[in-house]
């Protein structure tokens, strides 16, 4: 899956629990949870991406993880 693909369907995630693209927009980085791609009803981040978020985070980079959608 490409990058264009994984952003495809975070657009259309997001439109779907009704987060506006100006929200997705405010980033510069998605961690998205490993089973994003799969559909599933209850998405999972990785620890590791969790730290490597903190650190975006901590050199002042925009970052969003999954629970930064709920």
């Amino acid at each position: 899956m490409t990058n264009k693909d994984l952003l495809e369907l975070a657009l259309l995630e997001a439109k779907s629990e009704n987060i506006g693209a100006e929200m997705l927009l405010q980033y510069q980085v998605l961690c998205l949870p490993e089973n994003f791609a799969k559909g599933d009803d209850e998405l999972i981040d990785a620890e590791d991406s969790l730290n490597f978020s903190k650190q975006l985070k901590l050199n002042n980079i925009k970052c969003a993880t999954s629970y930064n959608g709920s």
